[in-house]
């Protein structure tokens, strides 16, 4: 029981944030007092759908940069972004709850798994040393968070439901080959030169 209202919690999630225990409680054919049993509180059981989520990225990105990781940049950088869009993109409600909650739990566990020292990310590390040839650590971490902001702010639009940002530029195909071809100049790029 307890994953089947995970499992309708993370579908009704992924379409909008703005849900209730008794949304869940409905659409997961039980009482609000089972969801709460189980739970204790929608906060603690979206907090099990965003982690749930964040290792689906985690395992992903993981299985990416450890099987291609003797790729060419480009080719890495292709299949990364892909998956990171797409699964993203097919999670959007999820991944815009987590972004409104950075502060908290639900929205932490974000910012603990790709911006703390981990498994997981001295493992990210090690690839993106190979590709960029980087050995100084602190250049290594500035170059990393700078592309996770590339990255994340034409995701942060696409993902935004203003209607202003349906036909903008991000949505552009061209827009999309470009972006690939900065973020692999700024992956390469030696400052020493």
């Amino acid at each position: 029981m307890k994953q089947h209202i995970i499992k309708v919690t993370r579908n009704l999630l992924k379409e909008s944030h703005d849900i209730t225990i008794k949304n869940i409680a409905d659409a997961s054919y039980v009482n609000i007092a089972s969801v709460n049993y189980y739970f204790g509180s929608k906060d603690q059981l979206f907090k099990i759908v965003c982690s749930d989520f964040i290792n689906e990225l985690k395992n992903g990105l993981l299985d990416i940069m450890l099987h291609h990781d003797e790729e060419d940049t480009e080719s890495l950088l292709r299949k990364t972004t892909s998956f990171l869009f797409e699964c993203i993109m097919d999670n959007a409600g999820i991944m815009n709850y987590i972004l409104q909650n950075l502060g908290n739990e639900q929205g932490d566990v974000l910012l603990q798994t790709f911006f703390t020292e981990n498994r997981f990310t001295l493992m990210l590390f090690d690839v993106f040393a190979k590709q960029t040839n980087i050995t100084n650590r602190e250049r290594l971490i500035s170059r990393y968070t700078i592309l996770f902001a590339a990255f994340l702010l034409p995701l942060f639009i696409k993902l935004s439901n203003v209607q202003s940002t349906k036909n903008n530029f991000i949505n552009d195909e061209l827009f999309s080959e470009m972006f690939l071809e900065e973020l692999q100049y700024i992956i390469k790029h030696d400052p020493n030169l």
